[in-house]
């Protein structure tokens, strides 16, 4: 797999505390050989600020890499609270389509 590709990793439908030990794992892994980490949050119904903070802390390392974070398919939970915590400048978003 080359620098240039990326993996998109799904976000689980109660992104909180819980599931973060879980996910880093994950990140890790894909961050080895993907220049850009996606995170699918279309599920996302729960989050909470420690969900939100580990979000932040990927896209602080991937910037600290001139490489980019993004979140694809963001639901308003997941907009509203990376807004809420003033992220909107450190986390890409791409807005899930309204149904």
């Amino acid at each position: 797999m080359s620098d240039s590709e990326s993996k998109s990793i799904r976000l689980p439908e109660q992104f909180v505390q819980l599931q973060l030990g879980a996910l880093k794992e994950i990140v890790d892994h894909h961050r080895a050989d993907a220049s850009c980490v996606q995170f699918d949050a279309e599920e996302v119904e729960t989050v909470d600020g420690a969900a939100i903070q580990f979000l932040h802390a990927v896209a602080k390392l991937q910037a600290d890499k001139k490489q980019d974070a993004l979140v694809i398919n963001a639901c308003e939970v997941i907009a509203n609270a990376i807004s809420d915590m003033g992220l909107t400048d450190q986390i890409s978003l791409n807005l899930a389509a309204e149904n």
